[in-house]
């Protein structure tokens, strides 16, 4: 998970999704915003942001005898 101001952004692992979520101004909730799917997630599970980008690691632990290498980090828009 990474937190951005109100928002929070999820790595939904074995669905290869990201989900952008965001807090009730007391941080007790949240509602969600935007998912985003993509066929070159594998696993997502590390989020961080740089730059204006967010940076998604491939973990790809659905795949533990047989990986894809090499493991990847993709590069999104902020969204």
């Amino acid at each position: 998970m990474l937190q951005l101001g109100d928002s929070i952004y999820v790595a939904r692992n074995a669905a290869n999704q990201l989900v952008k979520l965001h807090l009730s101004p007391d941080w007790t909730s949240s509602r969600p915003e935007e998912t985003i799917n993509s066929p070159l997630f594998a696993f997502p599970t590390a989020i961080i942001e740089l730059r204006g980008s967010l940076l998604v690691t491939n973990a790809q632990l659905n795949a533990v005898s047989n990986p894809r290498l090499p493991f990847t980090v993709l590069q999104l828009p902020m969204f």
